[in-house]
């Protein structure tokens, strides 16, 4: 598993796009005459198994590396890694606009604007390579946290689960992975979860994308999320140096030793 572990940040966004097409191809299917999606649609089952077995490497995929490293390790200055927080907090800050005005009400939208505020200052911390205060990860997880209880009660009245069950997915997902990025800002990440959870949360964030009244901030959050990976190459070990093994003493006279240099040498014969 560690030789595909570089390249899961490519992964991830190709396997994400192939539930994304096979989602559109769910919707563009059509409803029947009762407006519901045939249950057992192709594209539908493929989506299902393909995000069961994505979960499953991806879970093993993490299990490969070292749980721990330091912070600047895992997390070196990154332009790309600065802008996917940037590209969050503008996906946040227009959500957080436009659900003032919907049932979630106003404490939602605040706090999506405050994950927004949060999201801007830890890009520009990403670009320095310098670590974030425990806030700017904490508010976004306490978004997803308020956000999903929210829509769970929305979407309890759905009659169908292909309509929402990958969009309600991405929301866990993502509040996970902003609980294990806020772990590292207060010095206590564990790699092996916060790759896990972000790879599945930015997969399952692009699955989710079609059809959904989310689809700006789903794009927003993969964006974020699978570029701001821990580093996934292997850790170099450090090249220890030895000393060169010392020369053998020249051999001396006995004659010409004094007397505690007889002692010694004496001693010595006796250790050999």
């Amino acid at each position: 598993m560690q030789y595909f572990l570089p390249g899961a940040k490519f992964l991830a966004p190709i396997l994400g796009a192939m539930a994304m097409v096979l989602r559109m191809v769910m919707l563009l299917g059509g409803t029947d005459e009762k407006g519901l999606y045939p249950a057992h649609a192709p594209a539908w089952v493929f989506l299902c198994f393909l995000a069961i077995l994505t979960a499953i490497f991806f879970f093993l995929l993490s299990r490969s590396t070292d749980p721990r490293r330091p912070y600047r390790e895992n997390f070196p200055a990154s332009p790309a890694g600065s802008l996917g927080h940037l590209a969050a907090a503008v996906a946040l800050a227009i959500t957080g606009i436009t659900e003032w005005r919907e049932d979630m009400g106003i404490p939602l939208g605040l706090l999506a604007i405050a994950s927004s505020v949060t999201l801007s200052i830890g890009g520009w911390l990403r670009l320095q390579g310098k670590k974030p205060g425990f806030y700017v990860h904490m508010v976004p997880c306490l978004y997803f946290a308020l956000r999903i209880f929210l829509i769970g009660r929305v979407l309890g009245a759905e009659p169908e689960m292909s309509r929402y069950l990958f969009r309600f997915l991405a929301l866990i997902a993502c509040m996970m992975a902003a609980y294990h990025l806020w772990g590292f800002d207060v010095g206590l990440g564990d790699r092996q979860s916060s790759i896990f959870w972000s790879l599945l949360a930015g997969f399952l964030c692009l699955a989710a994308a079609p059809g959904s009244p989310d689809s700006l901030m789903n794009i927003g959050l993969a964006v974020w999320l699978l570029t701001n990976l821990c580093s996934l190459e292997p850790r170099r070990r450090p090249i220890i140096h030895q000393a060169p093994p010392a020369p053998p003493a020249p051999h001396r006279d006995p004659k010409e030793m004094d007397h505690d240099e007889l002692i010694a040498w004496a001693l010595e014969g006796l250790d050999d």
